[in-house]
């Protein structure tokens, strides 16, 4: 796989000219951007177990890119999800017919993909600057949907929602800063 062709929309969404080629099937539709984050989660934990450069050099060189996109764009956001489907959700603006949240499918599942690929970056390899981007994202996220309700939050989470909980006790671990584990309550599915 070919990190340019997996950074393409967030290149794009950042108003970066991409590098690569989008891939096909779901990548290129408007649930794309998942791979990415699997594909970082992979590489930093077969750096971890193999100890090959190969996998080192390529989450270096998405964390940098990733760097790049959220300079560039300025809010701390990174990602594939358009920001307009962000702020109509974070105004309170939410609806979904089972498997899209305001139009887009499983936002928060694609998010959580990076915030996980960052995470494991930061841990099995050590690269400070994949914690940074994680912190400016997790603060992007805190800003934003602070102000929504439990039951608005009720009505995001009829969505799928990946594991955004289990990623923000994961920042909260790293960080020592209660408010992101106070984030990961937001992600509380009382249907559950």
């Amino acid at each position: 796989l070919e990190p340019d062709r997996l950074l393409h929309r967030v290149h794009k969404n950042a108003g970066l000219k991409p590098k690569g080629e989008n891939y096909g099937g779901w990548e290129s539709q408007r649930g794309g951007g998942r791979g990415l984050g699997h594909y970082m989660s992979a590489c930093a934990m077969m750096w971890a177990a193999t100890g090959d450069p190969r996998f080192k050099d390529r989450t270096d060189y998405i964390v940098n890119e990733l760097k790049k996109c959220q300079d560039a764009k300025g809010t701390g956001y990174i990602g594939t999800v358009e920001d307009s489907i962000w702020s109509q959700i974070g105004r309170g603006e939410i609806y979904s017919t089972g498997f899209d949240l305001n139009g887009a499918i499983v936002p928060w599942f694609i998010l959580h993909k990076l915030f996980a690929g960052l995470y494991d970056i930061y841990i099995y390899s050590e690269n400070e600057k994949a914690k940074d981007l994680l912190i400016n994202l997790s603060d992007w996220a805190y800003r934003n949907f602070r102000n929504l309700t439990e039951e608005q939050w009720q009505r995001v989470l009829d969505c799928e929602h990946g594991g955004m909980l289990e990623v923000l006790v994961n920042v909260y671990s790293i960080t020592g800063d209660k408010k992101y584990l106070d984030m990961s309550h937001w992600f509380d599915h009382k249907k559950f």
